[in-house]
């Protein structure tokens, strides 16, 4: 039985166990039971699932039941695959496809590119914590269902691990049942008889000298290639070092040209930079003088549209004074107009006028002396002892000055005079004024 060919994958275990004898493949069959049982589960699964630590004799392939809506303390029980940023992937499988059919759902909590974010940002971290996303171990906390598939994924691992070693062992039982066999013979005398022997001998030395003379005319022709490829050889090496000199000097040159490059735009920067910083020197120096004379620029020009306002004011206000006097004065064209029009009815208005002023003053002194009169007759006796004739006719004077606007009453009469005197005038000029526009009109016709 060929044991290498279970190594290669063409016979399965199975059918070499079946190959074996009775005694012996149940001597197999125990030894690797136990051989089995101390093959290591993975170490992923190995977290602490308290308070129930018999969970971790359950095989992988049974599932791990959800009791966390039970009443159990907050962290007592909880599910992880792994720690935070930690990868979920196996060496075995890199392109993931086993993991994407057994997990498919994808948690960026795993992913090992967001480690650098994690390890710089505290606060994100504390808000993970906060949500119950992540312990206080930085493991990362996932649903029951989420870690049976992971179970799964651990499952097929361990077995893969197993095969691997039941191939291995049967691999080595075979190797050991072919090391206790006795080794064949390989001597010509036990294989072929007398006859045979002299002529596989002959053969052979006729083989040999032929090929002693082959090789002995084949030397010359290998030391001239042996020659031949050492002065190639010898060659090649020249070249390669005269390659690496110059490729050595080349870099070396091109250094030495990039140092000086760098000095001469060090220096030009340099130099931009000062010519930038000079001009921006002037700049702040010459920000003084421009502000002043923006200033002085605001000032003028400020004042120059305050004189241009007020001229435009002034040049407003002439123009309404011009139309005031034009109107003034048209108003009062018309108002002489409409005088010399309606003069005997404006004679008559203002007669009626100065007649109702006389009799008001008339109808007041009137009034004044029947007060006089009534107190000096019945004073009153309930203030008889404070009444005063000069303080009570005072009063009633202030009280006749202020109603008519006249002084006291001895210029009552002369005021009476002066007011027909002037009625008197005004008559006498309207009449003459009267007969003047008759006489216009006449001479007119």
């Amino acid at each position: 039985m060929d044991w290498s060919l279970c190594a290669k994958g063409d016979v399965s275990p199975r059918t070499l166990m079946n190959s074996l004898p009775i005694d012996l493949r149940m001597c197999v069959k125990f030894n690797k039971i136990d051989h089995l049982k101390s093959i290591s589960k993975p170490e992923q699964h190995m977290q602490r699932l308290s308070p129930f630590p018999l969970w971790n004799r359950l095989p992988l392939d049974s599932k791990v039941p959800d009791v966390r809506a039970q009443a159990w303390p907050p962290g007592s029980l909880y599910f992880t695959r792994g720690k935070l940023c930690q990868p979920e992937f196996d060496l075995t499988d890199p392109k993931g496809q086993r993991l994407a059919v057994q997990m498919p759902d994808y948690t960026s909590l795993h992913d090992p590119h967001v480690q650098k974010y994690f390890r710089n940002n505290e606060n994100a971290r504390r808000q993970l914590k906060k949500h119950n996303l992540v312990n206080d171990k930085n493991e990362v906390i996932c649903s029951a269902k989420h870690y049976n598939q992971f179970r799964s994924h651990l499952a097929s691992l361990q077995k893969e691990i197993i095969d691997k070693e039941l191939i291995n062992s049967d691999v080595m039982h075979s190797i050991a049942l072919e090391v206790q066999k006795p080794p064949p013979s390989t001597k010509l005398k036990d294989i072929l008889p007398m006859d045979k022997l002299a002529e596989v001998r002959k053969t052979q030395e006729d083989l040999s000298f032929n090929q002693v003379m082959r090789i002995e005319k084949n030397i010359g022709k290998w030391e001239l290639r042996l020659n031949a490829i050492e002065k190639r050889k010898h060659l090649e090496l020249v070249k390669s070092s005269q390659r690496q000199t110059a490729q050595h000097y080349r870099s070396w040159y091109l250094r030495q040209k990039r140092k000086v490059d760098n000095v001469v735009r060090n220096k030009e920067l340099l130099g931009d930079v000062m010519k930038r910083e000079i001009q921006r020197e002037e700049r702040l120096a010459q920000r003084p003088v421009r502000e002043r004379g923006f200033k002085e620029q605001h000032a003028f020009l400020t004042q120059q549209l305050r004189d241009q306002q007020a001229l435009e004011l002034l040049k407003d206000m002439d123009d309404k004074r011009q139309l005031q006097k034009v109107e003034w004065i048209e108003r009062y064209r018309k108002h002489i107009i409409y005088k010399e029009q309606n003069q005997s009815r404006c004679h008559a208005l203002r007669k009626a006028k100065e007649d109702r002023v006389i009799m008001l003053r008339r109808k007041y002194f009137d009034l004044w002396r029947k007060i006089v009169i009534r107190h000096r007759e019945r004073p009153n006796s309930v203030h008889n002892s404070t009444w005063s004739i000069q303080r009570d006719v005072k009063k009633t004077m202030t009280f006749l000055q202020e109603v008519s606007g006249y002084d006291p009453r001895r210029n009552f009469f002369n005021d009476l005079l002066q007011n027909r005197r002037a009625e008197k005038q005004k008559r006498s000029q309207t009449e003459l004024s009267i007969n003047e526009m008759e006489d216009s009109e006449i001479f007119e016709e």
